[in-house]
């Protein structure tokens, strides 16, 4: 949902960390993929992927750590709680 997009987009760029973080976000065409990009201003990357790689069921917004050779991690699917998710990046930050 675009509330809980937008309220993660203000904490992260709120939030002074020093992880590289990319938003994948899954727009069908160009204009509506550039208009939120030109909406939000999100200091980090923002990659647009018009392949399906979400089913309704499961979650379109969450966290994860992914490795150098690409394995995923730490996935954290935030709540309306954003104490929760100041305490996982805080921990995310902490792990090497």
């Amino acid at each position: 949902c675009f509330p809980c997009l937008e309220r993660e987009i203000k904490l992260l760029n709120s939030y002074k960390i020093g992880l590289d973080i990319v938003l994948l976000t899954n727009f069908e065409n160009e204009k509506e993929y550039l208009a939120f990009k030109n909406t939000y201003s999100f200091n980090h990357t923002i990659l647009n992927s018009t392949f399906h790689v979400f089913e309704k069921k499961f979650p379109h917004l969450f966290y994860f750590k992914m490795g150098e050779s690409g394995e995923i991690s730490h996935v954290f699917i935030p709540t309306e709680c954003i104490e929760s998710t100041n305490m996982y990046l805080d921990a995310l930050c902490n792990i090497n």
